[in-house]
């Protein structure tokens, strides 16, 4: 295990950037009673992912000064102290007083003297849009700054928004990078489109965990996790071409493909059906039976899932979604 609970908690705090739009829901949240809290919990939820692969002993609080919303300290057995990771965090609230890059500049200097910080981290949850100017000098202002990091509107979105299973699966693909069972079940649909590929993880699960044999299509065509992602295919189908247009239309380009998602849901599932028939399963009539040598590293994954983190079968699918990449 050569990744730290530090890089981990570094690494989901910043996953990614989200849509700029989305931040106009920070516009609503009030820094004590929703932003604090709501970053204390995605914490927590991180550091307990990490607990079930190596013992950790850490906690979370909210002091009232010291220049950080919320710390994190990371101890061993013995109490001695570890790792501590400070969080001060802005709302839109914050961003109405005219002091406030005074006031930022003042907790990070108060910050800096904690004994221990390794990290300080400057989370700003305000509609981006409304404040590009602002949000532009501060993160001027603190820019090489000591320890310190500015985690943008659309990415502060993004942590917020995560899932426990995006988290498990985030955890547990970097503490197993180059696990046996995980790239064989990658290797078991790498040929297969995603929504193939989600049908075929939700088929395993089903049968050898749900002990669903054979399976009816219309479970299949019933099933709300199949349809959520189906419509986040969808979502992301509309982005993409969006943008082929925009490009086609520079180049004065023309280009016909067969589409990655069938809009009709039932559709898609038919096809996705045909396509894995008499491979990795076999169909009579409205009945599907999973072929267990075609999906054993997906039933291993979904094995562990299900003692690792007393997950159910819906939430065993969406995490096995998340770790083999299908959300991308």
């Amino acid at each position: 295990m050569d990744v730290g609970v530090s890089d981990i908690i570094d690494r989901i705090v910043r996953f990614g950037k989200g849509d700029p739009d989305n931040t106009e829901r920070f516009v609503k949240l009030e820094h004590d009673k929703h932003l604090v809290p709501g970053f204390q919990r995605q914490l927590e939820r991180v550091l307990e992912s990490y607990g079930k692969f190596a013992p950790i002993v850490y906690k979370t609080h909210c002091p009232q000064d010291e220049g950080v919303d919320v710390i994190v300290r990371l101890t061993t057995q013995d109490g001695e102290a570890t790792a501590l990771i400070g969080f001060q965090i802005k709302s839109e609230g914050d961003f109405l007083d005219p002091s406030l890059l005074k006031t930022l500049k003042t907790q990070h200097y108060d910050a800096m003297q904690i004994a221990g910080l390794q990290q300080y981290y400057i989370v700003l949850c305000v509609h981006e849009a409304r404040h590009k100017q602002r949000l532009a000098i501060i993160a001027s202002k603190f820019k090489g700054a000591d320890r310190t990091k500015i985690i943008e509107p659309t990415v502060a979105d993004v942590f917020l928004s995560l899932g426990q299973e995006r988290i498990d699966a985030y955890i547990k693909g970097s503490l197993a990078a180059g696990d046996i069972i995980q790239t064989k079940a990658l290797a078991a649909i790498q040929l297969l489109s995603r929504m193939t590929s989600a049908l075929v993880i939700y088929l395993a699960v089903q049968a050898y965990i749900e002990n669903q044999v054979p399976i009816e299509t219309a479970l299949v065509n019933n099933s709300t996790t199949l349809r959520d992602f189906h419509g986040f295919l969808l979502e992301e189908a509309v982005k993409e071409d969006k943008q082929s247009q925009s490009q086609n239309f520079e180049e004065d380009l023309t280009i016909f493909k067969e589409p990655e998602v069938y809009d009709a849901f039932e559709q898609e599932i038919l096809r996705d059906i045909e396509t894995i028939q008499d491979q990795i399963v076999t169909v009579d009539g409205d009945s599907l039976t999973v072929i267990f040598e075609q999906v054993a590293p997906l039933v291993a994954l979904a094995t562990d899932a299900l003692v690792r983190y007393d997950y159910d079968a819906d939430e065993i699918t969406v995490y096995l979604f998340n770790l083999l990449g299908l959300y991308g």
